[in-house]
């Protein structure tokens, strides 16, 4: 089981064991308070241990809480060891920043562990009478003989076709992971689980100028941006030419007393995908290097090169380009990244835009608002119901949780995968029913960018780099959330709350920038061009042959792009069974009929 987790542990690791428990700690020195500590901590005092992963942004909230005075040379976990003694599980919510914790009172033989809502920090768990097993990676649980290693059928099937879940799972059975947002006790055997903090999502700014919420986004960006600089090393920025990571590296290039290095993508054969002409002039504005790392002939090549995850059966063409980035920052010294994942998902659910202005009675904008919708081919009915009538608060929920308990499956499954698949009610059910905009909340809040993330962390490791996440920002988020539905998109503007309250530092060409990059060009060509996934999806094999049916790669009502996409996935997946998963189980002694065919 240790074994598993040394990939995230690069500065060493300490054992615990006691009478009825055993902690292990594997550990990566990032923020400079931390150089140096032996984890678990344990309180002589109260006999408890602190198993701390991640980072608290909110220090001197914390500090204050505790009636003390600020000290830098605290680490994040010695803080939390000091609360947790004082308030116990009674103020989790306190605490704002990526982490998952557990945290064991010896004298009582009880257990508390919790992972934040928003940082991609994970805890997996599996009970087995009184005993409980809990790691921040399924591969450290699933190497125990009590557990084993074999795939969760229906999230294998969900993550071959892109289909989200109603509630958390992990990719291997019998393991569970905790909620975001989530706590568990452990206690003579029993466990509970409960959330301890979601945004309110009823939540609604009213009464503010476009100005004062500017001003209070940009503020609120660049404290995101500030608490993600606290770094051994000096930070780099992952930068193209979008509205995420632009506003991200500005406010990094502000906040840092130390250089930044910008890491971008560029394409030489593929201009329609190539944004240097906007990254390369803030670059040159801000007077900060930047690497340029060429992903024309970045694809995944289905060889030692291609990345897999024993925990997870799922990559991407553009992982490849990821892998290629990282390892331009861990040979030029950037250790922490700041990446602009996420910023989408915080200005989606624009349908309300156009209720919201005639709401206030700005018909003008309004009339702005109807000319850029209507070309789209709404016409007046659908026009009417989706913009008018959807966002109207008893509608718009209602509509968001019937469409989640369908949850259909796409055309592509077999029937026997079909009736794999199940559709529990929603985990965040009851925080829709009061959402304002449910489906930017469930975009935002949902387990999907968790997950996201915390996979990420896996290839992030075999480089010694830490990504970090400012639009994942507790408190960016939930302002985000309560903004008005026009400071999301109005008219043909995208975010414009973006564009005002980074106006005074944006070019003209940036600021005229109102279009994402699809990549769909570097996309097509490689699909058409690197054609080694073709072996792995003509074998006979692998088990996706079971999930889909025979027919769909001959049918032609779809569309060949369509086709061609799925059976990349399709050959990813055989790729990742015969070189990863069935030689792993090998090695764990797993009895298995499959074959390690190559």
């Amino acid at each position: 089981m240790n074994s598993q987790l040394g990939l995230y542990g690069p500065d060493g690791y300490e054992s615990v064991q006691r009478d009825g428990f055993l902690l292990r700690y594997h550990r990566m020195w990032t923020v400079p308070e931390e150089v140096g500590e032996a984890q678990p901590l344990h309180d002589a005092e109260t006999d408890t241990w602190l198993a701390f992963y991640g980072r608290v942004d909110n220090r001197a909230d914390l500090f204050a809480d505790l009636n003390l005075t600020e000290n830098v040379s605290v680490s994040d976990a010695a803080l939390l060891q000091r609360y947790l003694k004082e308030f116990g599980d009674a103020r989790l919510a306190r605490i704002v920043g990526p982490f998952a914790l557990v945290f064991y009172d010896a004298r009582n033989k009880k257990l508390l562990a919790a992972r934040d809502a928003m940082g991609g920090r994970q805890l997996f768990y599996h009970q087995s009478g009184s005993k409980l097993y809990m790691a921040t990676h399924e591969m450290a649980l699933a190497a125990h003989p009590d557990i084993g290693y074999q795939l969760n059928d229906e999230k294998r099937l969900r993550i071959l076709c892109h289909l989200s879940e109603n509630r958390p799972s992990s990719t291997l059975q019998n393991i569970t992971p905790l909620f975001p947002g989530q706590q568990l006790e452990f206690h003579d055997g029993v466990l509970q689980a409960k959330t301890f903090y979601l945004p309110d999502s009823s939540k609604r700014l009213r009464g503010y100028s476009e100005s004062e919420l500017a001003a209070e986004y940009r503020r609120l960006l660049k404290r995101a941006v500030a608490r993600r600089m606290r770094s051994i090393e000096p930070v780099g920025c992952m930068l193209s030419g979008g509205l995420d990571s632009i506003p991200m590296t500005i406010a990094a290039v502000q906040t840092s007393a130390r250089p930044v290095t910008a890491y971008s993508w560029v394409f030489d054969e593929f201009a329609d995908d190539d944004e240097r002409l906007y990254s390369t002039e803030l670059c040159e504005q801000l007077q900060i290097p930047q690497e340029f790392i060429n992903c024309d002939r970045q694809w995944p090549q289905f060889d030692e090169s291609t990345y897999t995850n024993p925990a997870l059966c799922y990559a991407t063409p553009f992982s490849a380009f990821n892998q290629a980035l990282l390892a331009r920052a861990s040979q030029c010294g950037s250790r922490v990244l700041l990446s602009g994942v996420g910023g989408d998902l915080l200005y989606s659910d624009g349908n309300a835009v156009l209720l919201s202005l005639l709401r206030q009675g700005r018909l003008r904008e309004a009339l702005a608002e109807l000319k850029f919708l209507w070309p789209q081919g709404n016409g007046v009915l659908r026009l009417i119901k989706n913009h008018l009538m959807v966002p109207l608060p008893k509608i718009r929920n209602r509509v968001i949780l019937r469409r989640l308990r369908k949850n259909p499956a796409p055309a592509a499954l077999s029937e026997r995968a079909r009736q794999v698949l199940q559709s529990p009610p929603h985990w965040l059910t009851a925080a829709l029913t009061k959402a304002h905009r449910p489906q930017q909340f469930l975009n935002v809040m949902d387990s999907l960018m968790g997950d996201d993330i915390h996979a990420g962390k896996h290839m992030e490791a075999g480089y010694g780099v830490e990504r970090r996440f400012p639009f994942r920002d507790r408190d960016l988020v939930e302002f985000a959330l309560a903004l008005p539905a026009e400071q999301l998109r109005n008219a043909s503007v995208s975010r414009p709350i973006v564009m005002n309250a980074f106006r005074a530092d944006l070019s003209e060409r940036l600021k005229a920038r109102n279009a994402k990059t699809k990549f769909h060009s570097v996309m097509d060509a490689g699909l058409e061009r690197e054609q080694a996934y073709q072996h792995w999806f003509e074998r006979s094999e692998p088990l996706w042959r079971k999930d889909v049916k025979n027919c769909y790669f001959s049918d032609t009502t779809v569309s060949e792009r369509e086709k061609t996409a799925l059976k990349w996935y399709c050959g990813y997946h055989g790729f990742w069974q015969a070189v990863c998963y069935n030689p792993l189980r090998i090695k764990l002694g797993l009895n298995d009929d499959r074959t390690n065919e190559k």
